[in-house]
């Protein structure tokens, strides 16, 4: 029987994997891009947050889906402080990702 302004006929349920920060959960859903997906578990990722692939890409039956939850770092650089958004916990890469290189860097992390 079909229901006037039902469509799922027309996108077949997919079964995806979200990962979210190394913890992976199946997921069903009647659309056919990785935003479905994420909206179909709850999840929205944050501005700062890598979401691989594209919210837009198109998702097919058994692919993987991952976020990665980024968190704020303060790095003095120069005796200038600014906020940097990386989704890694390396202090290494935190500091590549704020553009150090050849600069007297100082690393402050909030625990709270």
């Amino acid at each position: 029987m079909a229901v006037a302004g039902d469509r799922r006929g027309e996108f077949p349920t997919r079964d995806a994997v979200l990962e979210v920060d190394g913890v992976s959960r199946p997921v069903s859903v009647w659309g056919t891009t990785v935003e479905d997906v994420l909206e179909a578990a709850g999840v929205t990722p944050g501005e700062h947050d890598l979401v691989s692939p594209d919210p837009g890409a198109t998702v097919a039956d058994g692919d993987t889906v991952i976020v990665r939850t980024a968190q704020p770092f303060e790095v003095t650089i120069d005796g200038e402080t600014r906020t940097v958004w990386t989704t890694s916990s390396s202090a290494d890469t935190i500091l590549a990702d704020a553009g150090t290189q050849g600069s007297d860097v100082t690393m402050v992390a909030d625990r709270s």
